[in-house]
């Protein structure tokens, strides 16, 4: 199985929230550093339901990829092949584990890797907003 794309340390800065704390008196283990709380976003597990968010993309067949225009952001993500038919199966809501048992049936690679790989790449498409989690 390919690798699918690294996600980088802004993807996961842009998704944790800092909020300030009312009671700004020193860090502790509730309030964080410098009394700011930190949201960090919910974790994609086998269990999980998702779908992908496509109200507002645009998306067209380049070479071996797909190319996926985020219309709000004004952001294009490129999708190589394995990208392009995980993308292609979360049209409609899908159990991760689903996913990665059809995606073994249509790939070489041992469970972990699959698994490791896809929890990866729904991490990186719920980072740049182009997933939901169902359940």
């Amino acid at each position: 199985m390919d690798q699918i794309e690294n996600i980088d340390a802004e993807d996961i800065e842009q998704d944790a929230e800092l909020k300030p704390n009312s009671a700004m008196s020193r860090p502790t283990a509730k309030t964080g550093i410098k009394g700011y709380r930190v949201t960090l976003p919910p974790v994609i597990h086998i269990g999980s339901v998702v779908e992908r968010i496509d109200d507002n993309t645009a998306e067209t067949e380049f070479e071996d990829m797909l190319v996926v225009l985020d219309l709000d952001r004004s952001k294009y993500h490129n999708l190589n092949v394995t990208g392009n038919v995980i993308w292609t199966r979360l049209d409609k809501p899908i159990c991760v584990m689903d996913l990665i048992n059809d995606l073994r049936r249509e790939y070489d690679c041992s469970r972990a890797k699959c698994k490791s790989d896809v929890l990866i790449y729904l991490h990186q498409l719920y980072a740049r907003r182009l997933l939901k989690i169902i359940d």
